[in-house]
């Protein structure tokens, strides 16, 4: 709502918060200038209820708030507190934008005396490498210190690690390739290894199983070969095989869901490469 302060004629204030009395003694017992208006507004809003209101200026809710009158329609409006203030507590619209550009001006001088600060902060803890990296957890805490001239230690430390994360080289996407079904070869690397329940023993236990990402660009899943699944002393190697270039026939089936993965089973003359 455009507002034009010299349209508006001041009539009383409001509260609109709970109160265990009758509205209409509430504001009588306050001497309010015109608690019948007041009551009146209230009750064609449903604000009777003790619940606010919200404002007809900025549409936020409220509890204390005034009641204005536009001297060329006759018709009331109703605005929070801080909107009076703001908005209604001046001559004539001119009065009001001079009011509100030396607040911009005020802000505007203090965000810049922040930002000098910030930079004194910066510099005095190394930061000026850290503190622009381009990441969402940095710009927000970057966007504090220039709010408060200053970020704690902890957050200094996030600063200093998110930025060496970022500088490390990028792995480049790899680019997968359908998995070839059948009796086939697999020569690659072991990406990961997980033991899972073993449903189709009658025994129960667990198997060991492992995901190997094959030379020829694509992937298979699969249990461990007992070859390669334990070391001469009969402990299972599980994490150990992560990384570790691998070789084995077994009969692959191709995923139905992406034709770059497959599993595979009854793997054989399986050996560990290097």
């Amino acid at each position: 709502m455009v507002i034009d302060p010299a349209d508006y004629q001041y009539v009383t204030p409001i509260y609109v918060g709970k109160n265990e009395k009758a509205w209409d003694s509430i504001y009588e017992d306050c001497y309010i200038d015109d608690y019948h208006v007041a009551s009146d507004v209230l009750k064609e809003r449903g604000w009777d209820d003790g619940n606010g209101g919200v404002c007809d200026h900025c549409g936020t809710w409220f509890k204390w708030g005034v009641i204005y009158k536009n001297i060329k329609t006759d018709k009331y409006i109703v605005v929070g507190h801080i909107c009076s203030k703001k908005t209604f507590d001046f001559d004539s619209k001119r009065d009001r934008e001079v009011y509100q550009l030396k607040l911009r001006v005020e802000r505007a001088k203090e965000a810049h005396r922040m930002r000098q600060i910030a930079c004194e902060f910066i510099e005095a803890n190394d930061l000026s490498e850290d503190i622009v990296v381009d990441h969402y957890i940095v710009k927000d805490i970057r966007s504090r210190l220039e709010r408060w001239g200053k970020i704690s230690e902890k957050q200094i430390a996030l600063v200093r690690k998110l930025a060496a994360e970022s500088r490390k080289p990028k792995e480049p996407e790899l680019e997968y390739k359908p998995c070839e079904e059948g009796r086939i070869q697999i020569s690659g690397k072991i990406l990961c290894t997980k033991c899972q329940e073993n449903t189709y023993s009658p025994y129960g236990g667990t198997v060991l199983k492992m995901l190997v990402l094959d030379n020829r660009m694509f992937k298979v899943w699969g249990t461990v070969p007992e070859s390669i699944c334990w070391d001469a002393e009969g402990n299972c190697l599980t994490g150990k095989l992560i990384g570790k270039d691998v070789c084995f026939i077994g009969t692959v089936t191709k995923s139905k869901d992406d034709e770059c993965f497959g599993f595979f089973k009854r793997p054989s003359k399986a050996k560990l490469i290097g």
